[in-house]
Protein backbone atom coordinates (compact mmCIF):
# COMPACT_ATOMS: atom_id res chain seq x y z
CA UNK A 1 0.00 0.00 0.00
CA UNK A 2 1.54 3.69 -1.25
CA UNK A 3 -0.09 6.27 1.23
CA UNK A 4 0.58 10.70 0.00
CA UNK A 5 2.61 11.81 3.11
CA UNK A 6 -0.46 14.02 3.56
CA UNK A 7 -2.64 11.16 3.40
CA UNK A 8 -4.89 12.34 1.23
CA UNK A 9 -4.49 9.65 -1.24
CA UNK A 10 -3.54 5.99 -0.90
CA UNK A 11 -3.10 2.72 -3.51
CA UNK A 12 -3.08 -0.89 -3.29
CA UNK A 13 -0.87 -3.03 -5.16
CA UNK A 14 -1.55 -6.67 -4.83
CA UNK A 15 1.16 -8.88 -6.52
CA UNK A 16 0.27 -12.10 -4.41
CA UNK A 17 0.72 -15.34 -6.42
CA UNK A 18 -0.01 -12.79 -9.71
CA UNK A 19 -3.60 -14.13 -10.42
CA UNK A 20 -7.23 -13.24 -9.90
CA UNK A 21 -8.32 -14.21 -6.29
CA UNK A 22 -11.06 -13.41 -3.53
CA UNK A 23 -11.09 -9.43 -3.29
CA UNK A 24 -12.43 -9.49 0.06
CA UNK A 25 -9.96 -11.79 1.62
CA UNK A 26 -7.82 -8.91 0.07
CA UNK A 27 -9.74 -6.17 2.08
CA UNK A 28 -10.03 -8.24 5.28
CA UNK A 29 -5.95 -8.70 5.04
CA UNK A 30 -5.46 -5.25 4.20
CA UNK A 31 -8.07 -3.53 6.97
CA UNK A 32 -7.01 -6.08 9.54
CA UNK A 33 -5.08 -4.02 11.82
CA UNK A 34 -6.99 -0.62 10.66
CA UNK A 35 -9.40 1.18 13.91
CA UNK A 36 -12.82 0.83 12.67
CA UNK A 37 -12.88 4.55 11.82
CA UNK A 38 -10.39 3.75 9.40
CA UNK A 39 -11.54 1.14 8.23
CA UNK A 40 -14.83 2.40 7.38
CA UNK A 41 -12.66 4.83 5.56
CA UNK A 42 -11.55 2.76 3.57
CA UNK A 43 -14.84 0.63 2.72
CA UNK A 44 -16.30 4.08 1.68
CA UNK A 45 -13.78 4.82 -0.90
CA UNK A 46 -13.37 1.48 -2.09
CA UNK A 47 -16.87 1.09 -3.31
CA UNK A 48 -20.31 -1.08 -2.35
CA UNK A 49 -19.41 -5.23 -1.45
CA UNK A 50 -22.33 -7.19 -1.65
CA UNK A 51 -23.06 -8.66 1.80
CA UNK A 52 -23.10 -12.09 0.53
CA UNK A 53 -19.22 -11.96 -0.03
CA UNK A 54 -18.34 -10.07 3.56
CA UNK A 55 -20.80 -13.18 4.87
CA UNK A 56 -18.80 -15.90 2.93
CA UNK A 57 -15.43 -14.46 4.07
CA UNK A 58 -16.11 -14.83 7.52
CA UNK A 59 -16.50 -18.43 6.74
CA UNK A 60 -13.69 -18.47 4.71
CA UNK A 61 -10.89 -16.54 5.41
CA UNK A 62 -10.52 -18.44 9.00
CA UNK A 63 -10.35 -21.72 7.33
CA UNK A 64 -7.34 -20.62 5.13
CA UNK A 65 -6.07 -19.73 8.02
CA UNK A 66 -6.25 -22.44 9.56
CA UNK A 67 -5.05 -24.87 6.47
CA UNK A 68 -2.24 -23.08 6.82
CA UNK A 69 -1.58 -23.28 10.69
CA UNK A 70 -2.35 -27.06 10.28
CA UNK A 71 0.94 -27.42 7.96
CA UNK A 72 2.79 -26.58 11.30
CA UNK A 73 4.19 -28.86 13.38
CA UNK A 74 3.30 -26.70 16.36
CA UNK A 75 -0.26 -25.44 16.34
CA UNK A 76 0.30 -20.84 16.25
CA UNK A 77 -1.33 -19.06 18.30
CA UNK A 78 -2.91 -17.18 15.48
CA UNK A 79 -4.68 -19.68 14.48
CA UNK A 80 -6.53 -20.02 17.77
CA UNK A 81 -8.25 -16.40 16.38
CA UNK A 82 -9.51 -18.04 13.48
CA UNK A 83 -10.46 -21.69 14.99
CA UNK A 84 -13.10 -18.89 17.32
CA UNK A 85 -14.21 -17.58 14.59
CA UNK A 86 -15.74 -20.48 13.09
CA UNK A 87 -17.33 -21.72 16.24
CA UNK A 88 -18.87 -18.35 16.50
CA UNK A 89 -20.85 -19.31 13.33
CA UNK A 90 -24.50 -21.49 14.46
CA UNK A 91 -24.38 -24.95 13.47
CA UNK A 92 -21.22 -24.65 11.01
CA UNK A 93 -18.95 -26.81 13.72
CA UNK A 94 -19.85 -30.19 15.60
CA UNK A 95 -18.48 -30.90 18.69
Amino acid sequence: MIIKKDLSEALMFDYNLLGKGNFISDIHDVTYWFSQEHRDLFLSEYGEVEEDLIRLDKICAPIVSLYSAMKREIFPDWAREALEKLQEIPGLLHE
